[in-house]
């Protein structure tokens, strides 16, 4: 792109008036709340009819502190239909869970705090577009006193290392936020190994031709940056891959939302040195809801929808007493037994030794123990499956793990399948018992936070899916979008003949190309995954009115 985009910056006032004074964009809009934001999507003039959609050339810069006032969409939840839409968007960590949010949404980009303006205008580049870096003499952009959290300055997530010569920003305390009369911040953190590591710098200017625009050290020249501009590591890939060298580190819009790109899958894309496959859990809060029917169906159609892409997909039965995978794939050995009692598969070659491969399906599973003999907890641990799953996520893009009975207590479900999970899909049965009973559990046991005894979770980390969905019987999508208002809804799985038959004789009806399976599958996977693949072919239901739905419209996802 030979212009500059639309400019929309969420939180941060500073920064905005920052962008405005450099005259490089057409136009910034502020908004200082999530409903103030979706009001700015309204406003702005769009690309589709009726100027409705909002244009795909815009650029979000949003906070991870940004207010949200709107009970109907979280700041996660928004994240996850922008990026999901394929929008530029920049999330800018002023807290701790700037990387966390991230983490959820990787095709983002990320900016720490402090920010100068060239960062910025260097951020928006990575999209490809061409923006001349300015000459500034402000200061970097703290963010504002009032986005502070309470517990003070959070600590810069690993994912975001300092550079050299920035000033290092404060250790995360149980201090009050700071106000204005009192501008101390907490003594920044001693310098370790870590902290003080080099880390690449970002390309070197060209003059005249911006950012990005060549690809080796020898053709960017001898530029340098503006005075008062700081060296930043490249937005793109992820912490921990490796730089690029003959390309531009650009993200591959469309492509995905939650792993980083299969190793070769994407020529385009820098190959990283390690890949982090995205980890969806499936867990409920009682069992009878078709859990693992579920798991193995939405895995074996991820699989086969991701093929032509290069993406692979993996299940972990973590049910360690008796895992119900095998049954449902007619194949017992080799399982986590297999790998417990010989340790030299515990290695990024071996491992694949140990889960069943089908091929046909795109799909590897890591399969349970055959009887309840197997499953002893004195071999068969959280530990056990977290050094698995840290293996499997060097070969997989995506790894769903089926898990055992949601005990609070319970090792494997506590320690390994909810602590280990990216996103979580939490399949309920129409039955009013049973959706207050995970709305509770997800309040208490979930998304509570840790020193209150929860596990900690992000709300928008969660998704409901009504299964075995049928009219007439007093409990209906409406009924459970109502009862667990709280969580996302993904999706409901019709109660149809074929659903009911592959639930009760252990079949993979995913492979069988029944047209409304395919688009529940499909919307689900897509609400939690991001992945456009999914919805090829797929006509898209309805969406829900109120808030939500104003900002499909606004997206271009609704009619």
């Amino acid at each position: 792109m030979d212009r500059a985009p639309l400019l929309i910056v969420a939180g941060l006032p500073d920064l905005a008036r920052e962008a405005r004074d450099a005259g490089m964009f057409p136009a910034v809009d502020t908004a200082e709340s999530v409903s103030a934001l979706i009001r700015v999507f309204k406003t702005v003039k769009g690309t589709g009819p009726n100027g409705k959609v909002l244009p795909r050339d815009a650029v979000m810069v949003i906070a991870d502190s940004l207010h949200e006032d709107e009970p109907q969409v979280a700041l996660g939840a928004m994240l996850r239909k922008l990026t999901g839409n394929g929008y530029h968007v920049i999330i800018v960590s002023t807290t701790a869970r700037g990387a966390d949010l991230h983490r959820q949404f990787p095709k983002a980009g990320l900016l720490p705090v402090p920010v100068h303006i060239n960062d910025l205008l260097y951020a928006v580049n990575v999209f490809g577009f061409s923006v001349e870096p300015v000459k500034a003499t402000n200061p970097p952009v703290n963010p504002p006193v009032s986005a502070t959290p309470k517990s003070g300055w959070g600590a810069p997530p690993d994912s975001v290392r300092e550079t050299p010569g920035t000033p290092a920003r404060p250790a995360a305390t149980s201090t009050p936020q700071h106000s204005a009369a009192s501008p101390e911040r907490p003594a920044p953190r001693p310098a370790t190994e870590e902290t003080t590591k080099p880390v690449a710098p970002r390309p070197a200017v060209v003059p005249g031709s911006g950012w990005g625009a060549t690809t080796t050290d020898a053709a960017r020249g001898t530029g340098t940056f503006p005075a008062g501009t700081t060296a930043r590591p490249a937005l793109f890939p992820t912490a921990g891959a490796a730089p690029a060298t003959t390309t531009p580190v650009t993200p591959t819009w469309g492509a995905q939302r939650g792993p980083v790109s299969r190793e070769g899958a994407y020529a385009s894309t820098p190959t990283p040195a390690a890949r982090r496959g995205f980890v969806i859990t499936i867990a409920s809060a009682k069992g009878g809801v078709g859990k693992s029917s579920l798991t193995l169906n939405l895995a074996a159609f991820l699989g086969m929808r991701l093929r032509s892409f290069g993406k692979t997909v993996c299940v972990i039965d973590s049910s360690f007493q008796q895992g119900d995978a095998s049954k449902y794939l007619g194949v017992f050995r080799p399982n986590i037994n297999t790998i417990a009692n010989d340790p030299s598969y515990m290695t990024r070659e071996r491992i694949m030794e140990g889960l069943v491969t089908k091929p046909e399906y795109n799909l590897s599973v890591l399969l349970g123990p055959s009887t309840p003999d197997e499953g002893n907890p004195i071999n068969i641990d959280s530990r056990l499956y977290s050094e698995i799953l840290d293996l499997l996520k060097l070969h997989f893009d995506y790894v769903l793990i089926d898990t055992p009975v949601a005990e609070k207590f319970h090792d494997i479900f506590a320690n390994f399948a909810l602590k280990r999970a990216d996103y979580i899909v939490v399949p309920v049965a129409p039955s009013f018992p049973t959706l207050h009973n995970n709305d509770n559990w997800l309040q208490h046991a979930v998304t509570l936070p840790k020193h209150a005894g929860g596990a900690g979770l992000d709300p928008s980390q969660i998704g409901i899916v009504l299964n075995r969905e049928e009219d007439g019987i007093g409990c209906s999508v409406d009924d459970v979008r109502m009862t667990m208002a709280r969580w996302n809804f993904l999706g409901a799985i019709p109660e149809t003949k074929e659903w009911k038959l592959a639930n009760n004789q252990s079949q993979l009806v995913a492979t069988k190309n029944y047209a409304e399976l395919n688009q529940a599958f499909a919307t689900v996977l897509y609400a939690a995954t991001g992945e456009p693949a999914l919805m090829h072919n797929i006509e898209v239901p309805q969406q829900r009115g109120g808030i939500a739905g104003l900002l499909l419209k606004i997206l271009g996802r609704d009619s």
